[in-house]
């Protein structure tokens, strides 16, 4: 497993000087649809950033950073899926958030253990049918409640989630993981992720404060494009930029995604009240 070198390392320096890790705050205080459609889909990052924050932290990539991430990131999932399960509208999400249970509780296990391959490997394995069954949620959600995000909050939302399975992808590579399917989804997830920023960012209705959040994305996403072109260049791996620049890509796209909603009726999101049946 390359690293980068200590020359190459000091020319990332003032990148890194200017990131900072930052931890999403809190968003369970409130119990609107809207907002639990919200925290259903935050739910889908946090699938992901388990998985990044425990690779980083078992590679000693920004150590106590990554490991209070992880441990931050297990119970505010905890958290959200007790909010999500009080709030329940109906028996179908119900069912659903029974499933997302039933998936979380090895999952957190693992996560919670000592830090070691084969848990990042367990973690890999079982993050794809988490993230579908968070998705699964989220769906009926919207459906019970007929929330109508807009075009943009939609896609500004998603990006939240792929920002950080990339990094994961990333991170797990970086370790000397060699699984196909983890190529594959490093790749699909950057085409994704370039495609709906390019999107938004010619998005008509984009404020001033939209465009230049987006444009720091695009500064952001400029620090995994030179990783991967080092990486397919020379095997060398730059774990300790990309985690700073994840974590901000994911800060500005939950600003973004704040702004898409501002810009809406209602809040970003037309709700209706759920119907009596289930």
């Amino acid at each position: 497993m390359a690293r980068l070198s200590r020359g190459t390392l000091g020319s990332w320096r003032p990148l890194l000087l200017a990131c900072a890790f930052t931890i999403i705050g809190p968003v369970f205080g409130q119990s609107s649809p809207a907002e639990l459609v919200d925290v259903a889909g935050r739910q889908r990052m946090l699938s992901q950033r388990i998985i990044k924050a425990y690779a980083q932290a078992a590679q000693y990539v920004h150590y106590q950073a990554s490991f209070d991430q992880l441990q931050e990131s297990i119970a505010r999932f905890e958290s959200q899926l007790r909010l999500l399960e009080r709030h329940a509208p109906s028996d179908h999400v119900r069912a659903s958030l029974a499933q997302v249970e039933t998936l979380w509780q090895p999952f957190a296990a693992i996560a919670r253990a000592p830090l070691q391959r084969e848990g990042a490997a367990a973690l890999m394995h079982g993050s794809e049918p988490l993230l579908q069954a968070c998705q699964n949620v989220v769906t009926q959600l919207e459906q019970a409640y007929n929330v109508v995000h807009t075009k943009r909050v939609n896609q500004a939302g998603r990006q939240r989630m792929l920002s950080q399975r990339i990094t994961k992808a990333y991170m797990l590579l970086a370790w000397g993981f060699r699984d196909e399917a983890l190529e594959k989804e490093l790749a699909q997830a950057s085409i994704e992720f370039e495609a709906a920023q390019a999107e938004l960012r010619n998005a008509r209705e984009n404020t001033a404060a939209i465009n230049a959040t987006l444009d720091e994305v695009g500064r952001q996403w400029a620090i995994f494009r030179k990783a991967f072109q080092m990486r397919e260049k020379s095997g060398e791996y730059a774990p300790f930029f990309i985690a700073v620049a994840g974590d901000r890509i994911l800060t500005h796209m939950e600003e973004v995604t704040a702004m898409y909603a501002g810009l809406a009726p209602a809040g970003g999101a037309a709700v209706t009240p759920p119907s009596a049946s289930p």
